[in-house]
């Protein structure tokens, strides 16, 4: 049996929530018996692979529960491999009767400024892992400073579904809705400062001089939805955004596959950084060259003048130049999409979970 202790998972929205739904289905998917221990509450989960056990309440006292089920469960029956999504759902665990133990790193959650006793925490975490995933070289960095043990990391890209076969239906319902829109601009993300929706808010007046049928797709929710909808109507911007909500599955793919360029020009805000990105691989599933910023591990998932474009997000100019050059260069832009397409297969989970599984020596 593989046991997986996850603080993320759906039906929370986010990348580390996919990138454990999606794991722990790949695992399944190699023939292996998976139990997750995942906190939140249970949702959408009739149909899922691996066994399901869920913890709520307050963060403190859901922590400790879980850890003492999955420390009784592991006196009691033979586990071959353990998997935590960092290092915050291993601190509690006892593992010395587990062969494998992986624990996942994916930058934000490893703070360089911190107190001592808090990097402390983090380290006596780590060192009970048998291997530290980092997602991106930028995340091993951060490992490195933090003075983990090097010689057990290794940097695994996280995998994902590629763009899932389509519905008709669904493909017909979306290209109506953006019919006369060209060209159409997109994000899928957490509605976060750091994710650079407001950047890209801030050159539309001008973009849309050019283009005055241009169409903005913002998909996803979060603490900067209403921000985020104020400085769209303070921009006079209505026509030319629209604010889908958190889309999934083939609804989210469609809305990818009729858009013409993903934009989301990620910067740093204190410690909060993109590790990698994998909204930017699926995007490129789709042909889509993709803008990002220039920070964290988004240049190891965007391909500079490969599959898209890296800018400095804080710099107006150079992402308006960016998006500019992909929409009138349309060479560039075949280039790039085909580039982004090929690139993407790299990262679908019949691939990766190989190295998961090497890992855990199965």
């Amino acid at each position: 049996m593989i046991l997986v202790s996850t603080q993320c998972f759906p039906p929370a929205t986010g990348g580390i929530e996919t990138l454990m739904y999606e794991l722990s289905s790949a695992l399944c998917a190699e023939g292996l018996e998976v139990l997750v221990y995942a906190d939140g509450k249970n949702g959408g989960t009739e149909s899922l692979p691996f066994a399901l056990k869920r913890y709520s309440g307050i963060k403190p006292w859901r922590r400790l529960r879980k850890a003492r089920d999955i420390n009784q469960l592991i006196k009691l029956q033979r586990i071959r491999g353990l998997i935590t999504d960092s290092w915050k759902s291993l601190e509690y665990l006892e593992t010395s009767r587990v062969p494998v133990v992986l624990c996942l790193a994916h930058g934000s959650e490893l703070p360089l400024d911190c107190p001592e006793r808090k990097a402390r925490r983090i380290i006596l975490s780590l060192d009970k892992a048998t291997v530290i995933v980092a997602n991106s070289s930028f995340t091993a960095g951060k490992l490195r400073a933090l003075k983990a043990q090097m010689e057990r990391v290794q940097i695994i890209h996280p995998g994902t579904t590629l763009a899932p076969i389509s519905d008709p239906g669904i493909d017909s319902l979306v290209q109506s809705e953006l019919e006369g829109y060209s060209p159409v601009l997109v994000t899928v993300a957490r509605l976060d400062l750091r994710k650079g929706h407001q950047r890209i808010l801030g050159i539309l007046p001008e973009l849309v001089q050019t283009y005055p049928k241009l169409l903005y797709l913002i998909i996803g929710d979060g603490p900067a939805h209403e921000p985020l909808v104020k400085m769209t109507r303070e921009f006079g911007l209505e026509r030319h955004v629209r604010f889908t909500g958190a889309l999934y599955g083939q609804m989210k793919h469609a809305y990818l596959a009729q858009s013409d360029l993903f934009v989301m020009p990620c910067d740093s805000y204190g410690e909060q950084v993109e590790g990698f990105g994998m909204v930017y691989i699926e995007a490129a599933a789709h042909g889509l060259p993709c803008i990002a910023g220039n920070s964290g591990g988004s240049v190891e998932a965007v391909l500079h003048e490969e599959t898209g474009l890296v800018c400095c997000a804080e710099s107006s100019t150079d992402l308006l130049a960016a998006v500019r050059r992909l929409l009138l260069d349309t060479t560039l832009y075949q280039r790039l999409s085909n580039n982004a397409r090929i690139w993407a297969t790299n990262f679908d989970w019949s691939q990766v979970i190989r190295r998961y599984v090497k890992l855990l020596d199965l």
